[in-house]
């Protein structure tokens, strides 16, 4: 490889038996946006005997200034491969990535961007699955550009595989341990995320794709269970002696527990009874030193009990429950909700010849939440009905729900409307919008939808919602005119935000109404006066009419009829008098009616026709709305005209 500037990044792959998944990723690096120039890769082949080391020799035949191939005798997992890349690299920042994998086009290009304009040390880019393998996610939902390691999830992805400045890595000696034949990244990137001056994370990209083989040879998902505590009780002793405030270790040691010592003990049930007491023994150790109440009560409730029984010595309670969780597999235990507390429903609760505690399965403040929104509609009246579902995810018992109307500007003014149940969490609320506040209308303002889901002195509340790129039919905007006893004109528009979630806006603007109908439309047909028009909100159940006013306060009142989002009407001509009359739509309830103009487009050609001896003729006139001109001729109009021009003559 010639010599050149120093790269921008240098991208470190160890590769053992990586056919055919290898191909895929290096071709995801040519193809990065950053460009080649800016980059190296080095590629540790680490005593492959599948044609990993040849193949990786015709890539860098074949892009000789891209790629560097060291072939080095089998070590046993990535942590030598990944060191003697680190030995070789000479990129201003060094970047992981494992061979089976594949990078997003820009990830790099954005990764170095972020890392150069916000001065971090470590940049995370998320990642994404492409099959049935997990990924961390927890950590991804939004960008965060100075991530606070002890109150974010980063901690939680301890992978390496990630953007590192190359200074912090060699200011520190940080290397892999290569004790380790899987889990090696983690303590090199715990002690980089302690050592950084500031960590980014980006989530706005899928920058990492990670791949699951088929052959199932993956070094991480492999491993003697001695293995894994061994890295657990390094991590521990590591949080110990770099965390020096006490009180910031609990949330670091608190994924150790759940993930890592969690893993050992779901091993335990298939391993001989002599190396089950030597792992429990060194749990127990682990849970003696560091399992703090603080981390304990981070933990799910499974493992609260799990580790209560193993530092209790009680071994065949330990491998019953282990047993039980393990046959449930994703399911999650039902919780049951009694005297305002939520305990998860697992072995030994309340069981007295154990006597594990009761706070030991609460699960009070963790209750998971599930909802939906099937329907909204405004109706006559001001009338608000919404239809969808709402729950506790664990709890079988019945729950009350009821819908909760929050003012955006001032979240402590909330308005409660009883909902009725269906079927299982399935609920419908119907909230009268002009009585809701206590017997007033809903004031004018914002307002979002939640719903609260209530059992035996347990209540929380959260945002109503659906999906808003899924255009259903009972998920478009609604809206509704009504009047107040006063006599006033009142507007409410229900509708989903881009986010999703239900809102409400509330208005005392009458002029409103009108916005909602557009492009009119003018015809005859015979005698009739053929008007049509669009809503913009097609599920609005304003009363609607057509109002024809003429001389001396003539009225002539037609029904307007709603087809979805069409509106028509048909207002006849015959028996007007002549005169100038003015066409308008009347929207709402007397007395606060409100008249809307009508501006169609185009004009009417000029309409004659014949009631017995008279001719009459409608011509459409300039006027504020659609205005027409009706003349007539008779006998007594003729005889008239005759006298008059005798007269003249």
């Amino acid at each position: 490889m010639a010599e050149r500037n120093v790269p921008d990044v240098s991208v470190i792959i160890p590769a053992y038996n990586a056919l055919p998944y290898l191909h895929r990723g290096l071709e995801s690096l040519v193809a990065q946006t950053l460009g080649t120039d800016r980059m190296e890769v080095l590629v540790v082949d680490d005593g492959s005997t599948d044609g990993t080391g040849e193949a990786l020799d015709e890539w860098a035949e074949r892009y000789p200034d891209l790629f560097r191939i060291v072939h080095a005798a089998a070590s046993g997992g990535p942590a030598a491969p990944r060191n003697k890349g680190l030995d070789l690299a000479r990129g201003r920042h060094v970047y992981f990535l494992d061979a089976d994998d594949y990078l997003g086009e820009e990830a790099l290009e954005r990764l170095v961007a972020t890392a150069d304009d916000e001065g971090s040390d470590i940049v995370l880019g998320k990642m994404v699955a492409t099959s049935e393998r997990a990924v961390p996610s927890s950590m991804y939902r939004h960008n965060d550009l100075d991530v606070d390691l002890f109150t974010s999830r980063v901690w939680w992805t301890l992978a390496a595989l990630k953007l590192f400045r190359r200074s912090l890595i060699e200011d520190n000696d940080l290397r892999f341990p290569t004790n380790f034949p899987n889990a090696s990244d983690q303590p090199f990137t715990a002690v980089a995320y302690l050592r950084a001056r500031k960590i980014s994370v980006l989530s706005d990209y899928d920058f990492y794709h990670v791949v699951l083989r088929d052959d199932g040879q993956h070094v991480t998902m492999s491993g003697p269970v001695s293995n894994e505590l061994d890295v657990a009780e390094t991590m521990c002793e590591l949080v110990e002696s770099e965390v020096l405030d006490v009180d910031k270790r609990a949330p670091l040691l608190t994924r150790h527990f759940q993930i890592d010592v969690a893993l050992v003990m779901r091993r335990l049930v298939g391993v001989p009874r002599a190396e089950q007491d030597a792992l429990l023994e060194r749990v127990v150790a682990l849970v003696r030193r560091h399992l703090t109440a603080d981390v304990r009560e981070r933990l799910t409730p499974d493992l609260r009990v799990v580790y209560h029984l193993a530092d209790r010595g009680r071994r065949d309670e330990v491998l019953e429950l282990l047993g039980v969780l393990l046959e449930a597999g994703d399911n999650r235990p039902r919780v049951v909700i009694d005297g305002g507390h939520a305990h998860a429903q697992l072995p030994f609760f309340r069981d007295r010849s154990v006597g594990v505690p009761d706070a030991l399965y609460e699960v009070t403040n963790r209750l998971r939440k599930e909802s939906g929104l099937e329907s909204f509609e405004c109706h006559e009246g001001g009338h608000l009905t919404v239809v969808g579902t709402a729950g506790f995810t664990d709890v079988l018992e019945p729950t009350e729900v009821a819908l909760v109307i929050r003012s955006r500007e001032e979240p402590t003014v909330e308005h409660v409307v009883a909902a009725t149940r269906g079927r299982g969490n399935a609920f419908s609320a119907d909230a009268d919008l002009l009585t809701v506040a206590d017997g007033d209308p809903l004031p004018e303002g914002t307002w979002g939808v939640h719903v609260r889901v209530s059992r035996d002195g347990i209540s929380e509340s959260w945002r109503l919602g659906g999906d808003p790129t899924v255009h259903d039919e009972q998920l478009l905007d609604s809206f509704a005119w009504a009047a107040t006893e006063q006599g006033e004109g009142w507007t409410a528009a229900a509708y989903l935000t881009k986010g999703g979630w239900l809102r409400i806006d509330a208005k005392w603007r009458r002029g409103a109404a009108g916005k909602q109908f557009t492009d009119w439309q003018l015809a005859w047909d015979d005698t009739d006066l053929v008007v049509r028009g669009a809503l913009s909100a097609p599920r609005s159940a304003a009363p609607v009419r057509f109002v024809l006013r003429g001389p001396g306060g003539e009225v002539r009142r037609v029904p307007a009829v709603r087809d979805g989002a069409h509106l028509e009407g048909r207002v006849s001509m015959t028996g007007l008098s002549e005169g100038t009359w003015q066409l308008r739509l009347q929207v709402g309830r007397p007395p606060a009616h409100r008249p809307v103009t009508i501006r169609a487009e185009g004009e009417l050609v000029p309409l004659t026709w014949r009631e017995g001896l008279v001719a009459s003729r409608a011509e459409q006139v300039p006027g504020p709305t659609v205005t027409l001109e009706l003349t007539s001729t008779g006998p007594k109009q003729k005889a008239s005209q005759v006298l008059r021009s005798l007269s003249g003559g």
